[in-house]
């Protein structure tokens, strides 16, 4: 049971990791709302993103299967505030925070 419980959490990082992340250059992406999802088989999220002026102005997180990672959604407060996707997980929440900003690299890539 052991090793069935690592070789699982083992493939939920790793497809964690190779999901596209980083930071977005907002002055490339035009006013509008884009969904964007994350799903590493553990943690899936669905969000919304809302740009204006090329700034973030709301991040609705539509759905958001975690395991006890609900206080990551306060990460979109920060992503706000920063103007950016690349801010600093919240402690506790490390995999769902990694979760939330894929997501919203993924909206404001692929619009």
């Amino acid at each position: 049971m052991a090793i069935a419980l690592f070789i699982f959490m083992n493939s939920v990082i790793k497809k964690g990791d190779s999901l596209p992340r980083g930071e977005v250059d907002l002055a490339q992406v035009e006013d509008g709302t884009y969904l964007g999802n994350a799903d590493n088989g553990l943690v899936a999220v669905d969000v919304s993103v809302t740009v204006s002026d090329h700034k973030l102005t709301e991040i609705k997180i539509i759905s958001h299967r975690e395991g006890m990672g609900e206080a990551a959604e306060d990460i979109t407060a920060d992503m706000i505030a920063e103007n950016s996707t690349d801010v600093d997980v919240i402690s506790g929440a490390t995999m769902s925070s990694e979760m939330i900003k894929a997501a919203v690299y993924d909206a404001l890539v692929s619009p």
